[in-house]
């Protein structure tokens, strides 16, 4: 395995987010990294790397050399536009359809989690064919049935109900037990 080596230079840090992953990068303990890092000077860095040295060291970047080649920009208002140009440039009308899909997304974020569950639960492509797993298995608490047995009762190839069954058991509501020849599921306890 080949790995690329980096080189890294770390300045002055005073956020704890910052300190902790500069000393994470360079490998340094949190602890020297708060005692360090804050007290650098405007200029010094800690160099790490093949380039530098293979321990974290200090060192000193002198001022710069090297000046700017271009002229600096000149900046000025922009020129005044109407309304109607205005709506060309925006296209208000795609922003009006992206604000009302936004609105949907706002309304659902609003829902309590447990609402939000539930309407994620009954949007699911499988829900009917869970209610249907769960009508069968509730008279059989606490017993259950094979799974082979469900599908075959409730008329239903296998592959569509385990597409069932995963969504029921993704609010763990189901219990699922290997018997030596088949799958059994029962509702769990307390669900019924």
């Amino acid at each position: 395995m080949y790995i690329i080596p980096h080189n890294f230079l770390v300045g002055l840090n005073t956020l704890d987010l910052d300190i902790r992953r500069a000393a994470e990068t360079i490998g340094w303990d949190a602890r020297r990294a708060f005692d360090r890092l804050p007290m650098l000077e405007p200029g010094d860095f800690v160099a790490v790397g093949p380039a530098f040295s293979r321990n974290p060291a200090v060192t000193r970047v002198g001022p710069v050399k090297t000046k700017q080649g271009g002229a600096m920009p000149i900046l000025s208002a922009p020129a005044m536009i109407g309304a109607k140009r205005a709506a060309e440039l925006l296209d208000i009308g795609d922003l009006i359809e992206a604000s009302a899909g936004d609105a949907e997304i706002r309304r659902e974020n609003a829902y309590p989690p447990g609402l939000k569950g539930v309407r994620t639960f009954i949007r699911d492509p499988s829900f009917p064919l869970a209610a249907r797993i769960w009508d069968a298995l509730k008279p059989l608490y606490p017993k259950g049935a094979a799974v082979v047995e469900l599908a075959s009762a409730l008329g239903i190839e296998s592959g569509s109900l385990e597409n069932g069954l995963a969504l029921l058991d993704s609010f763990g509501v189901l219990h699922f037990s290997d018997a030596p020849k088949s799958r059994a599921v029962r509702i769990m306890k307390d669900m019924r």
